[in-house]
């Protein structure tokens, strides 16, 4: 590989991996809503209400 592509490949991967980082800690925070609002639903009569509220505070 030439020596003047060599940091054009460095800033490829880099930018791979930091897209797979925001992907991975966006996919955690849908995750986490969804648990909270699992757990709302089962914990009070008005869960919508409740589920909306932990969603947002999220």
């Amino acid at each position: 590989m030439p020596l003047i592509l060599r940091p054009f490949l460095f800033v490829e991967i880099h930018h791979f991996f930091t897209l797979c980082c925001a992907f991975s800690r966006i996919l955690s925070a849908c995750n986490r809503c969804i648990f909270l609002t699992k757990k709302a639903a089962e914990f009070y009569p008005c869960g919508l209400v409740r589920a909306q509220i932990a969603i947002t505070a999220a």
